[in-house]
């Protein structure tokens, strides 16, 4: 019984963390610098248009981001993958960073500029600061007991 709870509590607990990080995406989570409103998560990735206006372009960093968050989540699970849960840790805390950059991230088309102008400031919102925070202590769950499991095995024995 003991380990299965080791076996499936942390990379479960690690998941979940991580899935409610995901979800904060959806949240406005970035905005512009003295103005109302905001951007999403996956606005700020993929684009958004406004009134026929594209107001945000394709963004590739902020896709790596969303990638490596969801590659660290996929690998927790994964026993095929020779040291898969350190290589978990470090791609969720590659998209922690990440995820913290996504203001400088924003990519804003040409067609997009009369509605913003060329010169506007972005900054990060509460659901993008959590989202990255969450990512971190996921990163850390994993880390922690590959760490804790491998320092038990050298000295017990």
């Amino acid at each position: 019984m003991l380990d299965l709870i080791k076996k499936y509590l942390v990379p479960a607990c690690a998941t979940l963390l991580a899935v409610v990080a995901f979800f904060l995406l959806f949240g406005k989570c970035v905005g512009v610098v003295d103005a109302e409103g905001g951007y999403n998560g996956f606005q700020v990735i993929f684009g958004a248009k406004e009134e026929s206006v594209k107001l945000l372009g394709f963004s590739f960093p902020a896709f790596l981001a969303f990638l490596f968050l969801i590659a660290g989540i996929a690998l927790v699970w994964l026993n095929m993958v020779p040291f898969n849960h350190f290589i978990s840790a470090g791609l969720l805390l590659v998209a922690a960073i990440l995820l913290f950059c996504f203001p400088s991230f924003i990519n804003v088309p040409k067609e997009g500029w009369g509605q913003l102008g060329k010169l506007v400031d972005y900054n990060a919102k509460a659901c993008l600061i959590i989202s990255g925070i969450l990512n971190i202590l996921a990163a850390g769950v994993i880390g922690a007991k590959d760490y804790l499991n491998v320092l038990v095995n050298k000295y017990v024995k």
